[in-house]
């Protein structure tokens, strides 16, 4: 579950000595009471105008929600539902519809499933019980398939099929393992081999089965690098795997379906690096960094195009953790509007809290924001922003949307996700004529917005005017 420097440290021990640690934690104070989770469902007029964040706590087998925009805290939710307290409730992944969340249980060797939907109103959906001890999750990005890998010394990799919630297929990687995973927009599948040294890629098919293509090795210093978690930038091609115990990072491009190419590293990152995540605009990667002195830390990156890579600001900020070891492919940041939510690299280590760091990323300061105890793995929903229409004038007319959600006449506000590029088309009713946009769109052609903020545009319609041999538009 946790690496360590000499590779040598039973799989289980860490578990067994985080258990230890915990067991005495007192559960913070929460905006949320459980006599108020009770009562039912919470109800927000449109919750996903916001940006949210989950996280999980391996102690009581929780997980609490953070509206990223105010920082509100909501949870402990599903108590006793996620497994046994101390069993190993370590990574989230989110399906692409941001409306289910799934969450690895090392020790019971499951993943499950919540309905996340309505943020502040998880429920569970059910489980599926994994071959080996689940711990880092990625999904497809058409939301068919979560890959699951294992914490451990495993070469299994499992797949699941997340619609029937059932295991669909087991690929034992035989003398290589797989210990962190993630997918391309081309369906190209990298695995971090922590115990070999390497980076493992795969394809999958319509049906959820894998096929391994591709070994990449490569040397760091005098001896292989210790990958132990990777991610995939938004612009599907540009691939960063962290490496244990070392100052630096690997670089990888996607090339084709199943095909890497090995780009390089990045050195001067602080200590020992375990965790990446993007910005959504692609151009910005953060790295969890464990120092060693002091607390971890937030290292920065600049992407300028696939593959190409290039250290911005080596330990930008300074967390709230100090941890010892690492975990294996748990992603423990998620980047949420101008914020990066940071939970602990590591089950064990001198500082642990029940906080998160939110790292604001404009000046680099850190805020403490309690959320149970010692919280881990860390997902952000999928962004999603508003487009508003408003209509005004003496006449009539109707505004549509591609893709759907913009019908006004009836509903003239609909959220999009974010980056998504939505025509705005109007249409005047019998009777009137289009005079022009105002606000995020002008003149009178379809309006193109590329949804990265909230849009507001105003369409004005007027009445035709008929006089007895007259004729005016105005």
């Amino acid at each position: 579950m946790n690496a360590s420097p000499t590779k040598l440290i039973p799989v289980l021990a860490p578990l067994a000595m985080a258990t230890l640690v915990l067991a005495g934690v007192i559960l913070g104070a929460h905006h949320l009471s459980a006599e108020a989770q009770a009562a039912g469902p919470i109800a927000l007029e449109d919750p996903r105008v916001d940006d949210w964040v989950i996280t999980v706590n391996i102690s009581d087998a929780s997980m609490h929600v953070v509206n990223a925009t105010d920082n509100s805290v909501y949870g402990p939710f599903l108590v006793g539902q996620l497994g046994e307290p101390n069993e190993g409730l370590l990574d989230i992944a989110v399906t692409p519809d941001g409306k289910t969340a799934l969450l690895s249980n090392f020790g019971a060797e499951k993943v499950y499933f919540v309905d996340v939907t309505n943020p502040v109103s998880p429920s569970l959906l059910g489980s599926v019980d994994t071959p080996m001890f689940a711990e880092d999750i990625a999904i497809t990005p058409d939301g068919a398939f979560a890959l699951v890998t294992d914490g451990g010394f495993s070469s299994l990799m499992a797949s699941i099929d997340i619609i029937s919630r059932t295991l669909v297929y087991t690929l034992d990687l035989d003398t290589r393992d797989a210990q962190a995973v993630d997918v391309a927009p081309n369906g190209t599948v990298i695995a971090a081999n922590y115990w070999g040294g390497s980076v493992e890629t795969l394809v999958i098919d319509s049906a959820g089965h894998l096929t391994h293509i591709q070994t990449i090795t490569s040397t760091y210093g005098s001896e292989p690098p210790w990958p132990i978690n990777v991610g995939v930038a938004p612009d599907g091609e540009t691939v960063i795997v962290t490496y244990a115990f070392t100052d630096a990072v690997g670089i990888y491009q996607v090339a084709g379906p199943g095909t890497l190419n090995f780009m390089g590293v990045i050195t001067g990152l602080p200590g020992s690096q375990q965790s990446v995540a993007f910005n959504p605009a692609g151009d910005k990667a953060f790295v969890v960094s464990e120092a060693p002195t002091g607390t971890d830390k937030l290292s920065v990156l600049d992407i300028t195009g696939p593959g190409m890579v290039s250290l911005n600001e080596a330990g930008a900020a300074d967390l709230l953790s100090d941890v010892s070891g690492s975990l294996y492919g748990v992603d423990v940041i998620a980047i949420a509007g101008d914020k990066a939510f940071v939970g602990h690299p590591s089950t064990f280590g001198i500082t642990l809290t029940n906080e998160l760091a939110v790292v604001d990323l404009g000046d680099y300061s850190v805020t403490a924001l309690p959320v149970g105890e010692f919280p881990h793995g860390v997902a952000a929903l999928p962004p999603m922003r508003q487009v508003i229409v408003e209509k005004q004038g003496s006449g009539s007319g109707v505004v549509t949307s591609e893709p759907e959600g913009i019908a006004c006449g009836i509903t003239c506000t609909a959220l999009f996700d974010y980056g998504t590029q939505v025509a705005l088309t109007a249409n005047a009713d019998s009777g009137a004529f289009f005079v022009g946009w105002e606000g995020a769109c002008t003149g009178t052609d379809v309006c193109t917005l590329t949804v990265t903020e909230t849009q507001l545009v105003t369409a004005t319609f007027n009445a035709r005017l008929f006089l007895p041999g007259i004729f005016r538009s105005d």
